[in-house]
């Protein structure tokens, strides 16, 4: 059994949101093999956009950040879901995950070197949807396909030990075979 924790990053917390069914789908389908999954929906937690440094270091966690924290802490594998918005993920997403990855839970400093990495050990899958037309992602953002963290970023992800995300998500997950049905 592994322990699973979904953030859903959606900030729509209207039920119809496909990202919302598909966090339902993963959920219950980890559920039904027997694994432990907790789920995190960003659109309905309550926390503060953080607007300095000083307040990311030494402001007070909000009590939806520290729950949040906990069932990443006790997970073995993360799922982050959200809608590509503008090229990006929501910003309200974004927030969150600067409330998350605050100093002495996501990683400690150190006297010497580069911080401490705290939330080691876990693998993690990013499902991310689109409302656009593929052709004028690939066009206007540029993007053919995901990279693998490492070939986007090689000083921040040199521990990367999954398998090249081209090999799953290229030209293959362009065909036929779909990902999840999900219904609201």
């Amino acid at each position: 059994m592994t322990r699973i924790a979904i953030i859903d990053g959606h900030p729509d917390a209207s039920s119809e949101r496909f990202v919302h069914g598909l966090a339902r789908t993963y959920a219950d389908a980890a559920a039904d093999a027997g694994h432990d999954v907790e789920r995190i929906n960003v659109a309905e937690l309550e926390f503060p956009v953080l607007r300095s440094q000083a307040e990311w270091q030494d402001g007070l966690v909000p009590a939806d950040i520290e729950h949040a924290q906990q069932a990443i802490m006790r997970a073995e594998h993360l799922v982050i879901l959200y809608p590509l918005w503008l090229g990006d993920m929501p910003a309200l997403l974004k927030a969150f995950l600067e409330q998350v990855a605050r100093p002495s839970f996501a990683f400690r400093y150190k006297e010497h070197g580069l911080p401490e990495k705290l939330l080691g050990g876990r693998s993690a899958r990013v499902i991310v949807t689109m409302g656009m037309p593929g052709l004028f992602y690939r066009f206007f953002y540029r993007a053919h396909q995901p990279q693998e963290p490492r070939a986007q970023h090689p000083r921040l992800h040199r521990d990367w030990t999954g398998p090249p995300l081209g090999d799953r998500c290229g030209r293959e997950c362009r065909s036929s075979q779909p990902l999840a049905f999900a219904h609201p």
